[in-house]
């Protein structure tokens, strides 16, 4: 797989120009969904194999590169449908739809299932989305479940006292996706373009203008929330509402929001990725490739890393780097 870096003079990040000198190898043996980082450049690389894809075979795929150096190369029996890192712990989270967790460190690794119970994640609530908030790592799902796990602790408590659909019901409810700064105010969004905000002691429901599903969501540091949904919804807002950035610049799902480095970088369904600057939506990278979709991306204080179904890049605030793993891996 050849890999091919991009050099940039200065700390402005790349155009779409840029993008087009990338040499974007595409692997025979995997295909990715997350790219997570980890302490420093540090990263995982979460995908799957796509012959056990194409025969339908539950399965996920985890690397690690540290230093520089794939180290470390693991799978696991479901599929991961969301992964996250939390920095304090030294741990990273893979999370399956029906509630299946493994948490791998440095020096050991374990299995926990989040709700065994009736009311549990299962394959009809599934869990969608997750987020390291504070001490705590949380997961949302559909009948708007919210589960939470102290980072020091193997066990996890219900956290959806409000927002929960208790009884059963023809309407389909569900959260896609959580983030939040501090855990006094938490965002998490879904289905029919429904919001909720956890603000000190209970989750309310914010007035949306958007009937779309969301997909992602953001909280910035200098206090707006960012909410990305299907056919390119767009929303900026907060605990006391939001409105609709209106772009035309893509009708895919988005499915993706970071802030790095005070930029707010975007990706959608398709792997575009984009960067929002006030309320206008730049493109970076509009990839032509047929199956360059899942984009996926997720940054910390040294890097941001950029994920598609064929490739992975990461950024060092210089340089682009295409690091998708080798097929030897």
């Amino acid at each position: 797989m050849e890999k091919k870096d991009i050099k940039i003079n200065s700390i402005n990040f790349p155009t779409k120009e840029d993008f087009k000198t990338i040499n974007i190898g595409v692997s025979e043996v995997y295909g990715y969904k997350f790219g997570i980082m980890a302490t420093g450049l540090d990263y995982y690389v979460i995908g799957f194999q796509n012959e056990r894809e194409e025969d339908n075979i539950e399965h996920g795929i985890a690397f690690e590169n540290v230093n520089k150096e794939w180290t470390l190369s693991w799978s696991t029996e479901f599929s991961i449908f969301s992964t996250v890192y939390s920095k304090k712990a030294e741990q990273i989270f893979l999370i399956g739809s029906n509630g299946d967790v493994e948490v791998t460190t440095k020096d050991e690794a374990w299995d926990e299932i989040i709700d065994s119970s009736e009311n549990g994640p299962s394959s009809l609530r599934n869990i969608n989305g997750a987020c390291v908030i504070g001490e705590h790592v949380y997961v949302v799902g559909m009948r708007r479940q919210v589960y939470r796990r102290v980072l020091e602790s193997r066990s996890w408590d219900r956290f959806d006292d409000g927002c929960f659909v208790q009884n059963a019901t023809t309407e389909i409810f569900g959260l896609n996706a959580i983030h939040g700064l501090t855990e006094s105010e938490i965002y998490a969004v879904g289905f029919r373009g429904e919001i909720w905000c956890y603000n000190n002691s209970k989750w309310n429901q914010i007035e949306s203008p958007a009937e779309i599903n969301l997909y992602s969501v953001c909280k910035l540091n200098k206090g707006d929330v960012i909410v990305g949904g299907g056919l390119g919804t767009l929303l900026r807002g907060n605990s006391h509402g939001f409105s609709s950035i209106n772009h035309n610049i893509t009708e895919y799902s988005i499915t993706s929001i970071v802030e790095f480095y005070n930029k707010i970088f975007i990706t959608d369904e398709n792997g575009g990725l984009f960067e929002l600057i006030e309320d206008k939506l730049i493109v970076i990278s509009d990839f032509s490739v047929s199956d360059s979709g899942g984009g996926h991306l997720n940054a910390n204080n040294e890097a941001l890393i950029y994920t598609c179904t064929n490739f992975v890049l990461i950024f060092d605030g210089t340089n682009w780097t295409n690091i998708s793993p080798p097929d030897e891996c």
